[in-house]
């Protein structure tokens, strides 16, 4: 394809794709604003029933919310003004106060299946998520019925930081039910145990954003995990995520990815026993079906990420369930790189992700 055939497939493309809606404009943002924060979802008995993150992407937030075990159907989900989560009120949760400012808090309804899951992915620019962090904090709750009668809350969670002082409690908090003085042991998942959304930003197309669904791969061990003094370690040698294909209007596509662990280098997850702070050192590579970065189907991932230990569960036989709530960001340089055999303009990708995850942790020698 000739230069000028090029870019007037892409200049058709373009206006296809901004009176979609599929990309969104991604603004500039204040050198010190939040940009991340989490909540963890529990239901009236304070059992963990999921997650919600929140992400500022110029001027619009991306909250993503998975959950289980809520009863099936439809439900009413608001951002609420006061970060508070007291499910034994009158009714539960109106501790919480009421929406978040004029109703900027309205959410879609979420779609719980009938196995009690649900899932979804959107975006607001009704507030900011500086906002959510304010003197009385916010939360974010789910009722039993849909918008038009929505019920009284089912599930609630107060939303932090993950870098917060409530973070590092709560990990120190959940990580208490692991009998550490057995280390080592062994760390496995289920397959598809991670659900998560990943969003580029393409800085080289004007900070467009293309949205994809990521879930972990196969079942099975994929490290273990020791203790280094003040340091629990875990050492991560398998860990896969299939990239759904993204389909674009205008005729571009991006098809199916992997990602896995780089086996040339350590990947790590260390926390500090004392503080409960969470250090990662994670490496991974990206391959492509149809798209090439630097004339190579794979390329090299780096890794900045943030990560709450949410839930420690016993599930008897000397085996615990450990839930990690992760945001994942990591930035992608590149000098050339084709959709489909289409030249696109270089640049930098912005790639970032939300995950909600499952690990088991088995004692047994």
């Amino acid at each position: 394809m000739n230069r000028s055939k090029f870019w007037g497939v892409f200049c058709l493309a373009w206006v296809l794709l901004m009176s979609l809606g599929v990309f969104s404009s991604h603004a500039l943002l204040a050198q010190d604003e939040i940009v991340n924060a989490v909540a963890t979802v529990q239901d009236t008995q304070g059992v963990i029933v999921g997650s919600a993150f929140f992400t500022q992407a110029g001027n619009n937030v991306w909250a993503v919310i998975q959950v289980n075990n809520l009863p099936p159907g439809f439900h009413a989900m608001h951002v609420h003004g006061i970060g508070q989560c007291d499910g034994s009120t009158t009714p539960p949760f109106s501790s919480a106060g009421g929406v978040l400012g004029d109703d900027a808090g309205e959410l879609p309804e979420m779609l719980v299946l009938q196995d009690g899951t649900g899932y979804m992915a959107t975006t607001t620019d009704r507030f900011r998520v500086a906002e959510l962090m304010d003197d009385d904090g916010s939360s974010i709750v789910i009722h039993t019925g849909r918008n038009a009668d929505m019920g009284a809350g089912i599930a609630c969670g107060v939303v932090h930081t993950l870098a917060s002082a409530e973070t590092a409690a709560a990990n120190l908090a959940a990580i208490a039910a692991v009998p550490l003085d057995q280390l080592p042991a062994k760390v496995s998942r289920e397959e598809g145990a991670e659900h998560g959304t990943l969003v580029l930003t393409l800085q080289s197309m004007g900070g467009i954003q293309i949205v994809g669904d990521v879930r972990s791969g196969a079942a099975g061990q994929i490290g273990d995990v020791t203790r280094e003094g003040d340091m629990l370690v875990f050492n991560f040698t398998e860990i896969t995520y299939d990239v759904a294909p993204i389909n674009l209007p205008g005729g571009f596509r991006i098809g199916a990815q992997t990602i896995k662990l780089d086996p040339a280098q350590p990947s790590t997850l260390k926390m500090d026993i004392n503080t409960g702070e969470i250090f990662r050192d994670f490496h991974w590579i990206q391959t492509a079906t149809d798209v090439l970065y630097d004339d190579s189907p794979s390329i090299a991932l780096g890794d900045t990420a943030k990560a709450q230990v949410a839930e420690v569960r016993d599930l008897g036989d000397n085996r615990y369930a450990i839930r990690l709530l992760t945001h994942w960001k990591s930035l992608i340089s590149l000098e050339t790189w084709t959709i489909g055999g289409v030249t696109m303009p270089s640049g930098d990708i912005e790639a970032t992700a939300e995950f909600d995850g499952v690990y088991i942790m088995d004692f047994n020698k």
